[in-house]
């Protein structure tokens, strides 16, 4: 958790938006999805795709520990894939991701991550966490309608959370192999 919130700007309280680790008492339920993805690499899915180029919405980030069958790729700023999981460690590392609302409330100081999930030699399993806000929110973020204009906002902080928060040099490609 510590890890993902390190990745969005400090003004910005995420449990004001909906985003919720756990439960979140009371009978709340968070919005954030953890997938666990199975990709057969056969040959009956030979002539489909694992997945197609795509951005991660309404999400933050999305997080994503190596797996042991490599496959993820993203696409840098200049157009160019790159194979994170190639050099990660698996069950010790994880991928994080940019995701579109992110993207939008940062006005386009952080980009969304585009990725895909490449073919590989053997079956895939990965895991996937999507910290998400929650859906009203994320739609109204994502149509250019959040942050309200009202100063009293309960979404922006006027300090920084218990612990404080790090910066990411690795943002800059989009993702980034936290270890």
């Amino acid at each position: 958790w510590c890890a993902v919130a390190s990745l969005v700007p400090e003004h910005v309280d995420l449990q004001a938006m909906g985003c919720q680790v756990g439960s979140g008492g009371g009978g709340a339920v968070s919005s954030s999805p953890f997938d666990l993805m199975f990709y057969p690499n056969d040959a009956a899915a030979a002539r489909v795709p694992n997945s197609t180029p795509h951005v991660d919405s309404p999400g933050l980030v999305t997080v994503i520990p190596v797996a042991a069958t490599p496959g993820l790729r993203v696409r840098n700023r200049s157009g160019v894939w790159r194979d994170v999981e190639a050099t990660g460690r698996p069950c010790e590392e994880v991928v994080i991701l940019v995701d579109a609302a992110l993207q939008a409330l940062s006005k386009g100081a952080l980009e969304a991550c585009t990725h895909e999930v490449a073919k590989a030699d053997e079956p895939r399993l990965s895991l996937v966490y999507e910290l998400r806000p929650a859906m009203d929110i994320g739609r109204a973020i994502l149509e250019g309608d959040w942050p309200p204009d009202e100063e009293d906002c309960p979404l922006f902080m006027t300090a920084p959370p218990r612990g404080g928060v790090s910066e990411n040099a690795a943002l800059a490609g989009g993702g980034a192999l936290v270890g």
